[in-house]
């Protein structure tokens, strides 16, 4: 992430050091989520999959800023075109949720199916427990938790057509992206009742 960062910068400085010799656009999404072309697990992803593994038994209260490939492909390409898109960076975020929420949709969904889906959100006195035996809690989940983060994403729909896929079509779309390349465990009734879409 701070590499990312550091190239957008650099992109910034070079432009205006040498007096905008080129149109010049960055696009920053957020957790990018959404149908897979091969079935590899991105690291985006891996929040959705360890929800529906049931990977660990808590919830941490995050808030995550998601957004969905789809749009983040509309970006992109109405970017070239867009009069009004030269010298702007566009956040691109679908939705902002909590873990929680995020569980909580495909609970709805997939539990009834056969999923074991995680449910229950950690407490900060457990969470700061796990951070005693988990590097990514100590470094990543603590310093996050609870902390509600918000961005404006709007001017991407009025400078890039940007229309936002709504979060449930966004999780749901992902998780059965993840069910069809096998990329999380699939309880055997669900694989019964489903071999034609597997």
């Amino acid at each position: 992430m701070k590499s990312k960062t550091l190239a957008e910068k650099f992109a910034w400085d070079f432009v205006k050091k040498h007096n905008n010799p080129f149109e010049f656009v960055t696009i920053a999404p957020a957790m990018t989520v959404g149908p897979l072309l091969n079935p590899r697990l991105p690291t985006s992803m891996m929040v959705i999959a360890s929800i529906m593994d049931r990977i660990y038994p808590l919830l941490p209260k995050i808030n995550w800023k998601l957004c969905d490939v789809r749009d983040v492909a509309t970006g992109h390409v109405n970017a070239l075109t867009s009069k009004a898109a030269n010298g702007n960076r566009y956040i691109i975020v679908n939705a902002t949720m909590w873990t929680s929420d995020v569980a909580m949709y495909l609970n709805y969904e997939y539990g009834p199916k056969g999923f074991s889906v995680s449910q229950t959100t950690g407490p900060y006195w457990v969470i700061w427990l796990a951070s005693f035996f988990d590097p990514l809690v100590t470094d990543f989940v603590l310093p996050q938790y609870g902390k509600l983060r918000l961005s404006d994403s709007s001017p991407a729909i009025k400078d890039l057509s940007v229309v936002y896929i709504n979060a449930r079509d966004m999780l749901l779309d992902a998780t059965n992206s993840l069910i069809h390349h096998k990329l999380i465990q699939i309880p055997k009734s669900f694989e019964q009742n489903n071999k034609a879409k597997l």
